[in-house]
């Protein structure tokens, strides 16, 4: 909804260097030059991309989503 909209656009006027990160891998995935890896911790296929650091885009652990929201409360799982 709009809300939602307005949401992530302030989200990303907050972290530029996130949002250019992650625009980044979603293109070179989509282009082909990078290709999905099975979940770094228990095998999952489905994964998305987690950054360690912005500044390194093509840089990426592959994590299932549960692992990934994990990743985000805990540092210690990377």
């Amino acid at each position: 909804g709009i809300r939602g909209t307005e949401r992530s656009r302030r989200i990303r006027a907050m972290y530029p260097e996130k949002t250019e990160a992650m625009r980044y891998l979603q293109y070179k995935v989509k282009s082909g030059a990078v290709k999905k890896e099975p979940c770094f911790l228990c095998g999952e296929e489905k994964t998305d991309g987690h950054h360690l650091n912005y500044a390194y885009k093509d840089k990426v652990v592959w994590f299932c989503r549960e692992h990934h929201k994990k990743a985000h409360l805990d540092a210690t799982i990377c």
